[in-house]
């Protein structure tokens, strides 16, 4: 995901962002890890067009099964989802499972991104993300398992790509 951000800044030289999703400031030694071009953000309508938003750990600020009391941060995303093509941001929402995301969040999704899985979280993940993982999960399978962290699985929606891409660390990490 950090390479992700890392690639569309140095190609389209965007702006990054990296949303706080844990209620409370994020540590100083924390912050500097981040580069240069990274600034942190505790509000999605904080972000400029023309920009990458990584919104890592995504579930602990959007949840699917987040009370009604937290309604305002959903309709807020819910917001940012949809004028996103308009504002020109690309938000890149990293969760473990699609079970833990708002639905909003994964009907509109243009792209995933899989790294690695393994049988039941294919099981046990939201239906209408099953056959997807499937597929993912039989192309790692005829990757030696000593190279498997070096790769995703892509579906990009928009331009009809779906296959293995190899991935490394950002420069920073």
């Amino acid at each position: 995901s950090y390479t992700i951000a890392e690639y569309l800044h140095y190609t389209f030289n965007i702006r990054g962002y990296f949303f706080n999703v844990y209620d409370r400031p994020i540590p100083a030694e924390k912050r500097s890890l981040l580069p240069d071009w990274m600034e942190i953000i505790d509000d999605l309508d904080d972000a400029k067009n023309n920009s990458v938003i990584l919104v890592d750990e995504a579930y602990l600020k959007f949840h699917a099964r987040t009370s009604m009391r937290e309604a305002h941060e959903r309709v807020a995303m819910d917001k940012i989802l949809e004028l996103s093509r308009q504002k020109v941001l690309s938000l890149i929402f990293v969760t473990q499972r699609g079970t833990k995301l708002d639905r909003n969040i994964l009907q509109a999704t243009d792209t995933y991104i899989i790294r690695w899985i393994h049988q039941t979280q294919i099981e046990y993940d939201r239906t209408e993300l099953r056959k997807m993982l499937e597929r993912a999960f039989e192309a790692f399978r005829k990757i030696p398992r000593s190279e498997i962290k070096k790769y995703c699985y892509v579906v990009a929606q928009t331009d009809g790509y779906e296959g293995l891409k190899r991935i490394g660390l950002p420069s920073f990490w």
